[in-house]
């Protein structure tokens, strides 16, 4: 027998004599668009509970809200803008786009799911932002 003939691994070169590395392949991009998306929707409600425990969140019938009493409420609001207005379908495709971001930014794997999380969470953030002084701009709604 041969010296290349003995090897158990005919995909592993010469030159590494039996000791394989493990391959540091970088995730696909459709997977950091799903981790992104999903981070962008689960962080969603904790998101608007800050807002209007905070700021102020507009509330269905209501009007704009803030401070303790109006969490609750805030929250009902959110899941009907997420839900049956299609708010969390935007949110989605922020967190999306911050996955995408994520993979331009930094090519390594761990980096990359902190990456992600980050600009997930200031996409969530900037979208509810907008959606809790829209009427600031386009008037009271």
């Amino acid at each position: 027998m041969t010296e290349s003939s003995s090897k158990t691994n005919p995909y592993e070169s010469s030159s590494t004599d039996g000791v394989s590395e493990p391959i540091d392949k970088p995730l696909p991009m459709w997977l950091a668009m799903i981790e992104g998306s999903a981070w962008a929707l689960v962080s969603v409600f904790p998101i608007v509970a800050l807002m209007a425990l905070l700021f102020r969140f507009p509330v269905m019938f209501a009007g704009p809200s803030s401070g303790p009493s109006a969490v609750v409420p805030a929250l009902f609001s959110a899941l009907f803008y997420g839900v049956i207005m299609g708010g969390l379908v935007a949110v989605a495709l922020g967190g999306g786009m911050a996955g995408v971001a994520a993979c331009l930014i930094s090519p390594d794997t761990k980096q990359r799911h902190w990456i992600t999380a980050i600009l997930a969470l200031f996409s969530t953030i900037f979208l509810l932002f907008i959606l809790a002084t829209l009427d600031w701009y386009v008037g009271p709604w």
